[in-house]
């Protein structure tokens, strides 16, 4: 499902919820759904701030797929500007959950950085606070 933002010059997505079908039905996919990000990055967190201020429209969109996986992204690129692209994953019987954050400069296919982050899953959450604020 999508969302019409409501956006002056057009639609913009806001939120997407990830399913698959099989022959029996609605399948909701290999273990539960994405938990969001545990370590936000600041070019999102910024994204999410500025667009809060300028239109009251989500900045950062998160997909929050089965298999314990999360997506995030900026809801609008601007002309030359950077972002980010977020993955939160528990791979399944694992130990640990892992995020890598995908940072550019322009949307040109270049790689600023990429920043990789892993902490014990069973731990995670209670750090969330410290690292993340909620986008």
């Amino acid at each position: 499902r999508g969302h019409r933002a409501g956006d002056a010059d057009g639609w913009g997505f806001a939120h997407c919820d990830v399913a698959r079908y099989g022959a029996e039905g609605l399948d909701e996919g290999p273990g539960p759904r994405g938990a969001g990000l545990f370590d936000v990055h600041r070019r999102l967190r910024a994204a999410a701030a500025a667009a809060a201020v300028d239109d009251g429209l989500p900045g950062v969109l998160e997909l929050r797929l089965p298999g314990s996986a999360t997506v995030a992204f900026l809801r609008r690129l601007s002309a030359g500007g950077g972002g980010c692209l977020s993955v939160d994953w528990t791979p399944p019987e694992d130990e640990m959950r892992v995020q890598v954050d995908r940072v550019f400069d322009a949307a040109d296919g270049s790689v600023a950085s990429l920043e990789i982050t892993d902490v014990l899953a069973s731990t995670a959450d209670q750090y969330r606070g410290v690292h993340n604020s909620d986008i």
